[in-house]
């Protein structure tokens, strides 16, 4: 169980309006209770504001064009953090790889991530001269695939690099906690959960107090106008 360590977080928890979170998690329909199961704690429990990419331009086109780096890009614009879930996958990172491209855009915007992993997720998080390095599933020997930040800027983005990669180089430390780790069963999350998760809601709360909250409706209005759990289960 992560033991989360705040002393990146400065100042006291103020209370403020809602804050916007960007919330980035897999599509697919067996993800959806886990999905759930976070998304309720952040609204309900917290009063967050959650908003994402919509998993309808999967099917239609954007009216203006936008593809999926764009439109996170975007959203992100009107968010003061993040929390990010990633899912047990059977691939070359054991999650989904896609949210990757979500958490390097948010460190571009210079929002705090919270990270959050189902059970079986292979990840390592690694500190050296105030960088943080995130590496997936098992190298074996083998060589290593990287991303960074740079490869989400408008010029240089390659969607193909990060869906391949299985390491992140995400810089400064003050981003991302140490993972979260979810159980498959349902029935022992908020016991395991327990006091690390009131330790890592205040601690993305407090960290976004600076960041200025604003609404944009770019992308879905009805579902950004009326952020519910029923709409976001689309964006889910």
């Amino acid at each position: 169980m992560d033991t989360y360590d705040a002393q990146w977080i400065g100042g006291a928890l103020i209370e403020t309006d809602r804050h916007t979170i960007y919330l980035a998690c897999s599509w697919q329909p067996r993800h959806e209770a886990l999905n759930l199961f976070v998304a309720r704690k952040l609204m309900n429990e917290h009063g967050f504001l959650l908003v994402g990419d919509h998993q309808g331009y999967r099917r239609i086109p954007h009216p203006r064009g936008l593809n999926f780096r764009d439109r996170v890009d975007e959203v992100l614009g009107d968010c003061s953090g993040m929390v990010a879930i990633l899912p047990k996958r059977d691939s070359l990172q054991t999650t989904t790889p896609n949210i990757f491209v979500e958490m390097l855009l948010a460190i571009q915007h210079g929002i705090p991530v919270l990270l959050i992993c189902e059970e079986g997720v292979a990840i390592a998080r690694t500190e050296e001269a105030g960088a943080v390095t995130l590496r997936f599933g098992s190298a074996d020997g083998g060589t290593r695939r990287t991303a960074t930040v740079s490869h989400v800027s408008p010029n240089s983005y390659d969607l193909d690099l990060i869906r391949s990669s299985d390491t992140l180089n995400v810089g400064n430390p003050m981003f991302l906690n140490r993972p979260l780790m979810l159980p498959h069963d349902p029935s022992i999350r908020d016991e395991v959960l327990g006091a690390s998760w009131q330790r890592l809601s205040l601690a993305l709360r407090t960290a976004s107090y600076h960041s200025e909250t604003r609404l944009s409706y770019s992308s879905f209005p009805a579902t950004r106008r009326n952020p519910s759990v029923e709409s976001l289960h689309i964006q889910c």
